[in-house]
């Protein structure tokens, strides 16, 4: 099993690319940390959502954010917050339609957000 320590030792390597065009070296770092340990090695859900929050509210980088927050979504499918952050990123973006779908995913989720249950009966 890869230990934290190994990934944030492989992330160094990785951390210059990710200033600009970081989703395809992401995917393809872990797809060769997949192979080289023989199993599924997939980026940390809390690294993806903070880099993509960061993204989303960094100027000029909010399609590279909703790229980004995309992957952890097919990544983590059981997290709401892995919907939620999108679901913010889709609102910057003014497409409702998108932020709509996120949000209630989210909440479906965890019936418990009340934040973002407030951010989608605005939009409803």
């Amino acid at each position: 099993m890869l230990s934290k320590s190994d990934v944030e030792n492989k992330l160094h390597e990785i951390k210059p690319v990710l200033v600009d065009k970081f989703l395809p070296q992401i995917t393809k770092f872990y797809h060769q940390l997949s192979l080289e340990y023989g199993y599924t090695v997939l980026p940390d859900e809390r690294v993806i959502v903070t880099l993509g929050y960061q993204y989303v509210n960094s100027p000029g980088k909010l399609n590279d954010a909703i790229e980004l927050l995309e992957m952890n979504v097919k990544s983590y499918p059981a997290s709401f917050i892995v919907y939620a952050i999108p679901g913010d990123a889709y609102v910057k973006r003014n497409e409702k339609n998108k932020a709509i779908t996120m949000y209630k995913k989210a909440v479906e989720l965890n019936p418990k957000d009340e934040d973002t249950k407030r951010k989608l009966k605005s939009l409803e």
